[in-house]
C-alpha cells in the first residue's frame, strides 16, 4: 500500500506539471483547478468500480474527536504560517493561532495516546526504522516540491531580473 501511494505520489507530480503546463499555457490557470475535478471524478468512479467491497478493517469505531483536534490544529499552524507576512509574525492574531494550533495538536497526540482504536498508532513512531522513513519522506518531499515552484518562477522571470523570460511551456 505504501508503495502503490509513493508511486501516485510521483506519477502525478510529474503528470501533474507536464499537463499543467499546456493547460494553463493553452486555457488559463483557472483550467487547471476544472480538469483537476473532472480528473478526480472520473477516478473515484473508477475506484468505485474496480475495488472490491467488503468489511472494512478492524471494525473500530473513528474517533471524530481526535480527527477534529489534529484537524483544528494543524490548520491553524498553516494559518499562521499563511498569515504571517500580512498580519504580523508578533500580532495577537497570529500568536493566537500558533499558541492554539500547537496546543490542539499536543492534544491530539496525547487524545490518541488514550483512545482503543487510535488513527495514528503512536507506538509505531517510536521504532528507529519508521522515524528514518517518515523523515527522508518529509525532506524529499519539502525539496521536492521547492524545486518545482522555484524552477517555475525562476524561468517565467524576465531576463532582465535574472530569469529565463520562458513561457510555462518553455
Amino acid at each position: 500500500a505504501q508503495g502503490v501511494i509513493s508511486a501516485t505520489f510521483a506519477v502525478g507530480a510529474a503528470m501533474g506539471l507536464v499537463l499543467g503546463a499546456y493547460i494553463v499555457q493553452d486555457w488559463g490557470w483557472p483550467w487547471a483547478f476544472h480538469t483537476a475535478l473532472v480528473a478526480s471524478i472520473v477516478l473515484f468512479a473508477l475506484v468505485a468500480k474496480v475495488l472490491p467491497t467488503g468489511k472494512a478493517g478492524t471494525g473500530g469505531r473513528v474517533n471524530y474527536v481526535t480527527i477534529g483536534l489534529l484537524m483544528l490544529g494543524v490548520s491553524l499552524v498553516l494559518l499562521y504560517l499563511t498569515e504571517g507576512p500580512f498580519q504580523g509574525w508578533y500580532s495577537a492574531y497570529e500568536l493566537t493561532a500558533l499558541g492554539a494550533g500547537v496546543a490542539l495538536t499536543a492534544g491530539f497526540f496525547l487524545a490518541e495516546s488514550r483512545v482503543p482504536n487510535p488513527l495514528i498508532q503512536l507506538k509505531l513512531l517510536k521504532i528507529r526504522n519508521v522515524q528514518v522513513a517518515n523523515a527522508v519522506g518529509i525532506i524529499s518531499g519539502i525539496a521536492m516540491f521547492s524545486l518545482f515552484f522555484a524552477m517555475t518562477y525562476y524561468t517565467q522571470l524576465p531576463k532582465a531580473f535574472g530569469g529565463l523570460g520562458l513561457s510555462v511551456i518553455n
